[in-house]
């Protein structure tokens, strides 16, 4: 039961950068290309979430600013 690495990035407004990272277990041994097709059609335009509705860690920047959003 190999684990699937998730790479995600969080972008402000500004085009500020976060880079993030999660650890799932493939418990049904899915093979890759099926995983990232479901994760594509479960996505916002195929490209968007936000992070605490999957249960991952939110990337924010330490310092709110007029240019953060949720996705």
């Amino acid at each position: 039961m190999p684990n699937i690495r998730f790479d995600y990035m969080y972008r402000d407004g500004g085009n500020n950068k976060n880079h993030g990272e999660a650890v799932f277990a493939n418990r049904s041994s899915l093979p890759l290309d099926q995983i990232e097709r479901r994760i594509k059609a479960a996505l916002q335009d195929g490209e968007y979430f936000i992070a605490w509705q999957v249960k991952i860690e939110e990337l924010f920047f330490e310092t709110p600013s007029g240019d953060d959003h949720p996705w």
